[in-house]
C-alpha cells in the first residue's frame, strides 16, 4: 500500500510526457480492468494538460525576462 501511495503521489507531482504515454498505451492493453482504464485515462487527461499549461506558463516567463 505505501509503494502504491509514493507512486500514485510522485506521478501526480511529476509525470512526464513520456511516463503519460507509457500509462495511456497501457490501457489498451489486457492487464487492467476497464474501471482501471478509466482511471488512468482520466489522470492522463487531466495531466497532459497541466504539463501544456506549465510549459506555456514558462514560455510566457522567459518572454518577460
Amino acid at each position: 500500500m505505501h509503494v502504491n501511495c509514493s507512486i500514485t503521489h510522485t506521478l501526480n507531482e511529476s509525470a512526464t510526457d513520456e511516463e503519460l504515454n507509457f500509462l495511456l498505451k497501457l490501457t489498451g492493453s489486457q492487464l487492467l480492468a476497464p474501471s482501471q482504464r478509466k482511471t488512468i485515462e482520466a489522470f492522463v487527461s487531466r495531466k497532459s494538460i497541466e504539463n501544456f499549461l506549465g510549459r506555456e506558463e514558462e514560455g510566457e516567463q522567459k518572454l518577460s525576462d
